[in-house]
C-alpha cells in the first residue's frame, strides 16, 4: 500500500507517533505523523508509475543517481537529488513529443516542477519518492517566503515591461497632496491597458486568466502635470469553494444549530427556490410532492452528472439542484431515509446562487514602483469599497442561471443589493503586511476593516507550469481520456482537474500535484447581518453607506487617502527618508 508521511517539527508535547487514516486518491493511505527535531513539515509520497515503459526510464534515471555510502560498516542507499533534477532537465531538452512519449513528457516536467518548488526526491529499499514541502502559516519566515517567490517568478513568462521615472520622494508627495482617482479599464482605454498588462509582470505571481466575470482597474494620482500610476486592481468572481469565507458567510451552519423558526424558514426558502427551476423533463416535476421528489433521488442524481456534453448541461444541473433541495428540504422536516448531513447539499446550491451575487474577490491588488515601498499597496486595498467595486454583481442573471431557472421567480429569493463581501489572498503563508490594518471608507462614519477570515487549505496548482498543464491536455487526449470539460458553466478549476486526471493515468495520486500552500484570506463586510442575508435573504444592516446610497467615486478616492495619510502617511516619510541615507 502506498503510504504519504507528513513530517511535522518536534514538539516536546508529542510522546509517540500517531497514525491517521485518510483516502489519497482511490487508496486509503496511512498517514504517519513522526516527530523531527530538525526538518520543516512535508509530504511524503511515492514515485510508483504503472506504465512499464514509462516506469522503466524513470528507474534508469534512479540508478544514474544513486549514490551508495558506506557508514559503520553497513552500505546505505541514497539519491543525489541535484544529479537526478539535472537528468530530468536533459530529457526535457527535445521538444518534439510523439504520442508515446506525452505520458513520459508530462513526468518529466511535473517533476521538475516539484523540484523548482522545494521538493526534494529521496530513494530507498522501496523506491523513488519525493518530499513536497508543507508551506503554511506554521513555518512562514522571510526565508520561506523568499523561496516561494523565487519559485513562483521562475513559473512568469512574462517580463516585467513596467518602468516608472517618479522617485520615492515625488510618490510620496503625490500620495500627500494630490488626489486619487480609480480608472476602469476596458478596450476603448488603451493607455490604461498598458498600465495593467505591464504592471501585472512587476508581480512575482505569475498571472493566469480565469473564468467567470472580472474587472480591471488602475488608480492614478492626478497631478497637474500628469497622472502617476499608483497601482492596479483587478476583482472578479470568487472560488465557488472557499472555506474561509463560507463559514464566515454562514455556509458551514449546522442543521443541529439552527432555532425551529429558522428550519422553517429554510424548508420555505428550498420549496421556493425548488419551484423556481425549470422543466426538469420526465422523471419527476419540481412542482411533485416532497416524497415523490426524495423517494427519487437517487435517480436524478445519477441523471445529473456530466458536464462534458453542451446540449444537457443545463438539463444535468436542473436535475442536481433539484436533488440537492430535496435532499436538504427532507433533512429539515426530518423525513423518513434523510440525514441530517442532507442539509449540506441545500447550503452548496445557496451558495452556489448568492455568491456571485453578494461576493467578489480582489484577485490582483498591489502598488506599482516606487508606490510600493512606501505603503501605497495599502491605499489599493483601500479601493475594495469603491462604488465601481460595490457594482460589479449588480447586473441580470447570466446565461448559465437563467437556463436552469425561471429567473422571473429566482429574482426575489436572492438578495440583490450590490457586493456584500469583498475578499483576497495574501501571496505567502501566515500574514500579509499590505492588508494588515487597512480602513475602508464610510462617509462620516467609523471605517471599516479588512480582517483576516481564514487560510486557503493548500489544495492548489499555482505551482504548476503551463508547459506541464499543455503536457497533461495533451496526455490525456492521446489516450482518450477527456476528463474535463472547457465548456463555461462545466465546473470550475478546471486546470487542476486535467493535471490531476494525467497524474491518475500514470497510477499517482492526485495529492503529487498538489502545492500544500496555505495562504492567508482577508475580507471586508458591507453589513452587519451577512449570514442572515444570505441564508434567509434577510434586508441588510449596513454598516457603510446603503447600496442605494452609494458616494460619488470622487467623494470614495478622497476618503480613502485621508485615511491611508492619517495612518499610514508617517510611516511612509519614514521610509523615504530611510532610503535616502542607504
Amino acid at each position: 500500500m502506498d503510504q504519504v508521511q507528513l513530517v511535522q517539527p518536534w514538539r516536546p508535547r508529542r510522546r509517540a507517533p500517531r497514525i491517521n487514516r485518510f483516502v489519497l486518491g482511490m487508496q486509503e493511505v496511512s498517514c504517519n505523523f513522526e516527530d523531527m527535531e530538525s526538518h520543516s513539515a512535508y509530504v511524503e509520497i511515492p514515485i510508483r508509475v504503472v506504465e512499464p515503459a514509462i516506469a522503466r526510464r524513470i528507474e534508469a534515471l534512479v540508478d544514474r543517481s544513486v549514490v551508495i555510502s558506506e557508514a559503520s560498516g553497513s552500505s546505505r542507499i541514497d539519491l543525489d537529488h541535484s544529479q537526478f533534477v539535472d537528468l530530468i532537465a536533459q530529457e526535457l531538452v527535445p521538444n518534439v513529443v510523439t504520442p508515446s512519449e506525452s505520458g513520459w513528457r508530462f513526468l518529466l516536467s511535473l517533476l521538475q516542477d516539484l523540484a523548482n518548488w522545494g521538493s526534494v526526491f529521496k530513494y530507498n529499499e522501496d523506491g523513488l519518492f519525493v518530499r513536497i514541502p508543507i508551506y503554511d502559516k506554521h513555518g512562514a519566515s522571510k526565508e520561506t517566503n523568499e523561496r516561494i517567490r523565487i519559485a513562483m517568478s521562475r513559473l512568469k513568462s512574462q517580463v516585467a515591461e513596467f518602468h516608472s521615472s517618479v522617485s520615492e520622494r515625488a510618490a510620496l508627495r503625490a500620495l500627500e497632496e494630490e488626489p486619487l482617482s480609480l480608472r476602469h479599464v476596458t478596450a476603448d482605454t488603451p493607455e490604461l491597458t498598458k498600465i495593467f498588462t505591464t504592471g501585472v509582470g512587476t508581480w512575482s505571481m505569475p498571472y493566469r486568466s480565469r473564468e467567470g466575470r472580472t474587472s480591471r482597474f488602475v488608480l492614478l494620482a492626478e497631478t497637474k502635470d500628469d497622472q502617476l500610476p499608483v497601482g492596479i486592481l483587478e476583482i472578479g468572481d470568487d472560488a465557488p469553494h472557499n472555506p474561509a469565507r463560507d463559514a464566515h458567510m454562514g455556509f458551514a451552519t449546522e442543521m443541529m444549530n439552527l432555532s425551529e423558526i429558522d428550519r422553517q424558514k429554510l424548508v420555505e426558502r428550498f420549496q421556493a427556490l425548488r419551484s423556481a427551476l425549470l422543466d426538469t423533463g420526465e422523471l419527476v416535476s419540481p412542482h411533485a410532492q416532497l416524497s415523490e421528489i426524495f423517494e427519487r433521488r437517487i435517480e436524478l442524481r445519477a441523471a445529473g452528472k456530466g458536464r462534458a456534453d453542451a446540449s444537457r448541461i443545463a438539463m444535468n444541473k436542473r436535475l442536481t439542484y433539484l436533488c440537492r433541495l430535496a435532499e436538504a428540504e427532507a433533512a429539515l422536516v426530518n423525513m423518513s431515509g434523510s440525514e441530517p448531513v442532507m442539509f449540506n447539499q441545500g447550503l452548496r446550491v445557496l451558495r452556489d446562487l448568492t455568491i456571485p451575487r453578494v461576493s467578489v474577490e480582489m484577485t490582483i491588488c498591489g502598488a506599482l514602483p516606487p508606490f510600493g515601498g512606501i505603503l501605497g499597496g495599502k491605499v489599493i486595498a483601500s479601493m475594495a469599497g469603491h462604488p465601481l467595486i460595490r457594482r460589479f454583481t449588480d447586473r441580470p442573471f447570466g446565461q448559465i442561471t437563467s437556463s436552469i431557472f425561471d429567473v422571473d421567480k429566482l429574482a426575489p429569493l436572492l438578495p440583490r443589493h450590490g457586493v456584500l463581501i469583498v475578499t483576497t489572498k495574501g501571496l505567502y503563508p501566515g500574514h500579509s503586511a499590505q492588508y494588515n490594518r487597512v480602513r475602508i471608507p464610510n462617509g462620516t462614519a467609523n471605517p471599516v476593516f479588512l480582517r483576516k477570515l481564514g487560510d486557503t487549505n493548500g489544495q492548489t496548482s499555482s505551482h504548476i507550469s503551463l508547459e506541464t498543464s499543455r503536457l497533461a491536455t495533451q496526455f490525456n487526449d492521446l489516450n482518450g481520456q477527456h476528463v474535463v470539460s472547457n465548456l463555461y458553466g462545466s465546473g470550475g478549476a478546471k486546470r487542476q482537474r486535467i493535471i490531476s486526471g494525467a497524474v491518475l493515468q500514470l497510477g499517482l495520486p492526485s495529492e503529487i500535484a498538489h502545492a500544500y500552500i496555505s495562504r492567508p484570506v482577508y475580507g471586508v463586510n458591507f453589513v452587519s447581518n451577512l449570514s442572515r442575508v444570505v441564508l434567509y435573504n434577510e434586508s441588510p444592516e449596513w454598516t457603510v453607506e446603503p447600496f442605494s446610497d452609494l458616494p460619488s467615486d470622487i467623494d470614495y478616492c478622497k476618503s480613502a487617502i485621508e485615511l491611508w495619510r492619517l495612518r499610514w502617511g508617517a510611516n511612509a516619510a519614514d521610509r523615504v527618508q530611510l532610503n535616502s541615507h542607504e
